[in-house]
């Protein structure tokens, strides 16, 4: 079988080329169906519980794609005429931006007073208001004493002020949310520059929230794949020349790693799917695929080139790796194909796309390389020379043989000892540092998050059982209990309800007597309250994100700072908890945000990255116990794909010990890849007993000879590659860099000890007698 595609693919190499290119070409009007989502969204299914729950409450309150501005005086003083005149200004005209839909800021407030018998529903600060140190004394004195403001428009010691903004806009149009998120810093340098310029006392401004965490992400992404993603194909093939000394064979290797890279993603947008920053690193694993398969042919090839007969040469290349090559595509594409096991779409997108990648990589192996191996020059080593690193590796194999037994033993205790570690890493992942630092968002963020809370927050759909019950005393009763109970958590920073508004409607129609500041016994007042307040409220500042439009049920909004995983569960509970002590059952309601959603996805992912892991190692041993002939074979291969990963997530405990989703996939990513050498270094060394008839030791040292170069430069350039992701702002790409680099370093220590003294161990049998029959004939 192995004998006849090579001898295809060599006779019909031309055609093969031909048929390759055409099919890169056609893939590349794939392109126009290109879709790149860089919002937190994307890391969530359609049909995924938690989402769903999100959702229906965005059905009921309307999505908000909020951006925020913090403008913080440096003299820490807010309550300046200058300063509220600038601030009223700032909030009139950032209206008139692209896109906008609401503006919140203490500046238009909604400040509510009754004058000659009228409730009046005015701007705190109307943007043509001019301001003395009296009126902004009132105004200190109000803000002060509203608590639905502090630390959500205004901070606990009011040196900073938030402006929020809501835009109307469609999270999938990334050239949309550039340009709004752009106009949006444009807009924020613009006030600090004017402001900054025309007086001495100056600020300083932050932007930050989902909007412009979608743009920054996206700008990300733009510069991983327009200067990264190079880099890291220069440096990668650069690495292969210098230690392969073959410019023919580098060329031919980048050739069809571009080759199956450009057709995994074309063909990936033809198929419908939906790229992200997860995503894109399935281009670096097309790269190491097509690398390894590249080098164990190109190895085996340069070994026997003479210079002479180079189709022979090369056929006996294709023919000895033609099953380790076919193996391991088939291994290593089942593996990333068992990742849609996974509830986290861009994971269940890196799969596919890179299933495809691998099955691309596969073919071109056999059609476009012997096309170019035969094209293009290749030097012969030089007579019977043998390089150093091929005798190195006879030094290697003499090594592991003599130091068996002491070779087992430490890599056992090791091994325990790194396994032991990997358990003591913790879930805990924040979606509010996806971007590394330093970083302008990510600073940004961080100023604001220690004062407002920017991207966390909880959301409560409080039913009051029936159509315009809202206005229910017992509803609004428990609704004010719930808010006054929230805001005594230490992790809460503002909580929003239509309670307090009832409440104070109460008091301004009692002429400001603060024992009025309840909610009203009638239901009839209380519904009338809320009318009167809502036919005064300006367009844009209405209750439709509080109050659903039957008015059954009412939104509480509770923000508060970035929490780790297990702090989001906490809080989420206690929430639960609280109302079920203290709430009928009618009222009481589960929290719902993109934290919430975040906090249960992290755990689910890493339950489904070990589902999935098992289940590729399950089929990679019975593809390998299949296509080697030998259970004990398939089953002490389990050993070298297993370890690596405990030895990875060891070393990551002794670096961060934290584990977030991005990581939760690189099991079943690495496994994918480390199975590669582990097949060829198997395969070779089942050659050496069955049909060369050697016995163990030197069957050891022949799979060390023939394919222990391969798989050191392999690991050289694939270690080098991962570790480029270092580079990356993206922390979910950077993470996954270095652990997959530590996981790969640690594969390659396995087959060069472990799995040899593995076998050396177990396996016993004499050589077959027909083999050697064969050979003492020959």
């Amino acid at each position: 079988m192995a004998n006849a595609l090579s001898r295809i693919s060599i006779q019909y190499r031309w055609l093969f080329l031909i048929l390759s290119l055409a099919l890169v070409g056609f893939s590349t009007t794939g392109f126009k169906l290109f879709k790149f989502d860089a919002s937190v969204r994307s890391y969530f299914s359609e049909d995924y519980s938690y989402y769903k729950d999100f959702s229906a409450m965005e059905d009921l309150f309307g999505r908000e794609n909020i951006a925020m501005v913090m403008l913080s005086p440096r003299d820490g003083d807010v309550y300046s005429p200058r300063f509220l005149t600038a601030l009223a200004q700032f909030t009139e005209q950032a209206w008139t931006l692209q896109g906008m839909q609401r503006v919140d800021s203490i500046a238009n407030y909604q400040h509510t007073f009754v004058h000659d018998d009228e409730l009046m529903v005015e701007d705190l600060i109307p943007a043509d208001e001019v301001i003395d140190a009296k009126r902004a004394d009132s105004i200190r004195n109000i803000v002060s004493n509203e608590v639905s403001l502090q630390n959500k428009l205004i901070s606990a010691d009011g040196k900073h002020v938030a402006v929020v903004f809501n835009y109307n806009v469609d999270e999938d149009d990334n050239e949309q949310i550039g340009v709004l998120a752009l106009a949006l810093y444009a807009y924020a340098e613009k006030f600090k520059a004017s402001y900054n310029a025309s007086g001495e006392d100056q600020i300083d401004t932050a932007v930050a929230g989902n909007l412009a965490s979608i743009h920054n992400n996206i700008e990300i992404a733009k510069y991983d794949f327009g200067v990264m993603v190079p880099l890291m194909f220069l440096l990668m093939f650069a690495m292969l020349g210098v230690i392969m000394k073959t410019i023919s064979g580098t060329a031919t290797a980048l050739v069809i790693a571009i080759m199956s890279a450009i057709g995994a993603y074309a063909l990936g947008a033809y198929a419908g799917i939906t790229f992200t920053m997860i995503s894109f690193n399935g281009i670096i694993i097309i790269i190491t695929i097509t690398v390894a398969h590249c080098i164990h042919i190109l190895q085996h090839f340069l070994q026997h080139y003479d210079g002479t007969n180079k189709p022979e040469a090369l056929f006996d290349s294709l023919a000895i790796n033609a099953l380790p090559v076919s193996l391991t595509s088939l291994t290593t594409l089942l593996g990333f194909l068992s990742l849609n096991l996974s509830d986290l779409p861009p994971v269940v997108t890196l799969g596919n796309v890179s299933a495809i990648g691998v099955f691309l990589c596969w073919l071109f192996s056999f059609t476009v390389l012997p096309a170019m191996v035969l094209l293009l020059p290749f030097k012969a080593q030089g007579g019977n020379k043998t390089p150093r690193l091929d005798n190195f590796m006879l030094n290697m194999a003499n090594f592991v043989i003599r130091n068996k037994g002491r070779i087992l033993i430490a890599t056992t205790v090791l091994s325990a000892v790194m396994f032991t570690l990997s358990m003591q890493n913790i879930i805990n992942d924040r979606f509010s540092e996806l971007i590394k630092e330093p970083h302008v968002f990510r600073t940004d963020n961080q100023n604001m998050d220690k004062h407002f809370g920017t991207m966390y927050n909880m959301n409560l759909s409080m039913d009051s059982g029936v159509a315009n019950g809202i206005s229910d005393p017992e509803y609004l009763a428990n609704l004010d209990k719930l808010t006054i109970w929230l805001r005594t958590q230490p992790e809460v920073k503002s909580v929003a309800a239509i309670s307090d508004i009832v409440k104070r409607l109460s008091q301004n129609l009692h002429a400001g007597d603060a024992a009025y500041y309840r909610i009203p016994e009638s239901r009839e007042l209380a519904a009338q309250y809320l009318l009167m307040y809502e036919m005064s409220l300006p367009f844009g500042l209405d209750l439709t994100n509080q109050i659903e439009m039957e008015r059954r049920l009412s939104r509480v909004m509770i923000t508060f700072s970035a929490l780790d995983t297990i702090e989001t569960f906490e809080l989420a509970q206690r929430i639960i908890d609280w109302q079920k002590q203290n709430l009928p059952a009618a009222h009481q309601a589960e929290p719902t945000s993109v934290a919430v959603m975040w906090a249960h996805l992290s755990y689910d992912s890493l339950a489904a990255s070990i589902e999935s892991s098992l289940l590729a190692l399950i089929l990679i041993s019975a593809i390998m116990m299949i296509a080697l002939k030998s259970v004990k074979y398939g089953l002490i291969s389990l050993v070298p794909n297993i370890f690596p990963a405990a030895f990875g997530f060891g070393i990551w405990y002794l670096i961060d010990g934290e584990i977030n989703m991005g990581l939760t996939a690189v099991m079943i990513i690495t496994i994918g890849i480390v199975v590669d050498d582990t097949v060829h270094f198997l395969s070779k060394y089942k050659y050496a007993r069955e049909t060369l008839g050697q016995n163990v030791e030197d069957a050891v040292r022949y799979a060390f000879t023939t394919v222990g170069s391969a798989i050191v430069i392999t690991t050289m350039v694939l270690v080098t590659g991962f570790s480029l992701l270092l580079l990356s702002q993206s922390s979910s790409n950077s993470n996954l860099g270095l652990l997959t680099a530590a996981i790969l370093f640690s594969a390659v220590v396995m087959d060069f000890l472990l799995l040899p003294v593995l076998l050396l161990f177990l396996d016993k049998d004499k050589p077959s007698s027909v083999a050697v029959e064969e050979k003492a004939a020959a």
